[in-house]
């Protein structure tokens, strides 16, 4: 029996024909598939801990080919509270780093289905420290994708105020 290489088989699964594989839609069989093998190329593990590298470094595309290989982006680490999106929104926000790259991290971990209304440390949402510490179009993002705008804090901080 021959033995196909991770890539090969991503490109099996791209080409076969429309069908489900293991109850998920073509597409996304397809893309969990190819975006494992590129992972398996690279040496990168899938792993929620890359995620939150990948994320809180900059590099969108590690980020998206995480989210394609299965990792869920609302993934949270032992005893920390904050979530990808939380740490990744600090991260960039705070330190200003690479706007195109901070933009493209949140949007693809946004896309890749974060919730824009995580509670962080404190029982805070998320998007009070957004819209309070990042640029227009992090807050943006957030919007898009559903962020409350009626979120309160604790103390009553709202991200309108």
């Amino acid at each position: 029996m021959t033995r196909l290489s991770p890539l090969a088989f991503a490109l099996c699964l791209a080409l076969a024909s429309p069908g489900v594989v293991r109850g998920q839609e073509p597409d996304k069989a397809a893309r969990k598939a190819a975006a494992s093998a590129t992972l398996e190329q690279r040496d990168v593990a899938v792993s929620a801990g890359n995620l939150r590298a990948a994320a809180m470094s900059g590099d969108a595309e590690l980020v998206q080919l995480l989210i394609d290989a299965g990792i869920d982006p609302n993934a949270r680490f032992g005893d920390l509270p904050q979530s990808i999106l939380s740490f990744a929104s600090a991260m960039s926000c705070s330190m200003k780093k690479d706007p195109e790259a901070r933009d493209a991290v949140i949007k693809a971990l946004l896309a890749g289905g974060a919730d824009p209304n995580v509670m962080d440390i404190g029982e805070v949402p998320l998007f009070v420290y957004v819209a309070q510490q990042c640029p227009r179009p992090v807050i943006e993002a957030f919007v898009a994708a559903g962020a409350r705008l009626d979120a309160r804090s604790p103390q009553g901080f709202t991200p309108l105020s």
